[in-house]
């Protein structure tokens, strides 16, 4: 018996009776949907999965070990996850390695939960992804709603788990990727972190720069499928927001800053593949008023110190 399947059955039996079909199919996730892709929920209650798996003869240990269940301070075991919807996180074999837990909107305390690593769970070893019928190009996303917004679009989707993209699950998402994290400042962070660890493949790495504020779950509720296409239609290269946000990070308004910002931008270009060396310099030069050859001049100079 795996505790972490058993658990993952309970938790699609229990969402029926729950608040989640309503609120994710006011998301614009239905019914089907839900069923599709295994989606469970935790109930409000701090010991149901405690009693669930001591019911199927488990050690107090071997459950703590599981990630479901924590121990407090003074001893006993409680549930990690209460009162949220549940996303199954499979690992490269199938099995079930872990959950994200969601919270309804108005609830507070943090949005999403990770289970703690495990033997079987490492959160930057893996990612929240959907099958699909057919390989394609991925998109990565931030969280597990706008994953699964993307899927339903007909195209492979992943997620990490709440946390910044690894050097792992970079190598998990093959040579071509779309980044479309959310519109606001802190996603187009994260789709800037993210090069770190994609600019070595040796496809193309593109970009969608999504509305402020707005994620691909959002375009779904408000627009449905047909404004989640048109968005990952909207693509640029990755690059050049890497490219913008070391230019941006300087102010423009003195020449001081505009040298530092293409110094900045430079040391950032010089790292890239050679192919896309041409269009950073050329888009640096005319957002800072310089000459191509003054940006390709620093660029050589970063070249030389590193």
């Amino acid at each position: 018996m795996d505790p972490l399947q058993l658990a993952h059955d309970f938790f699609r039996s229990r969402r029926r009776d729950s608040w989640v079909p309503g609120y994710l199919a006011g998301r614009g996730f239905p019914e089907h949907v839900q069923r599709r892709f295994e989606l469970g929920y935790a109930p409000p209650h701090w010991r149901t999965v405690v009693e669930l798996l001591r019911s199927r003869g488990l050690s107090d240990d071997r459950i703590v070990e599981t990630g479901l269940v924590r121990r407090s301070r003074h001893g006993r075991l409680y549930d990690h996850f209460r009162d949220r919807v549940m996303f199954p996180i499979r690992d490269p074999y199938g099995r079930i390695a872990g959950f994200i837990g969601r919270t309804a909107d108005d609830v507070g305390g943090p949005r999403y939960l990770n289970c703690p690593d495990t033997e079987r769970f490492h959160k930057g070893a893996l990612l929240y992804t959907l099958p699909t019928a057919r390989p394609a190009r991925p998109v990565l996303v931030e969280g597990p709603l706008d994953a699964l917004a993307v899927r339903l679009t007909g195209v492979p989707a992943a997620a990490p788990c709440g946390t910044r993209l690894t050097a792992e699950q970079a190598a998990m998402l093959g040579d071509d990727v779309l980044v479309a994290m959310d519109g606001d400042p802190a996603g187009r962070r994260g789709a800037v972190q993210a090069w770190e660890h994609l600019a070595s493949l040796p496809g193309r790495i593109g970009a969608v720069v999504l509305p402020a504020g707005r994620d691909p779950a959002d375009l779904l509720r408000d627009g449905g499928l047909d404004a989640v296409r048109l968005a990952l239609r909207a693509e640029i290269p990755l690059a050049d927001l890497v490219t913008d946000a070391a230019i941006d990070r300087h102010h423009l308004r003195f020449v001081e800053g505009q040298i530092a910002a293409a110094r900045a931008a430079a040391h950032v270009i010089a790292r890239m593949r050679p192919d896309q060396v041409a269009r950073q310099v050329a888009r640096t030069a005319q957002r800072l008023g310089f000459a191509p050859a003054d940006v390709t001049a620093y660029v050589v100079e970063s070249l030389a110190g590193m």
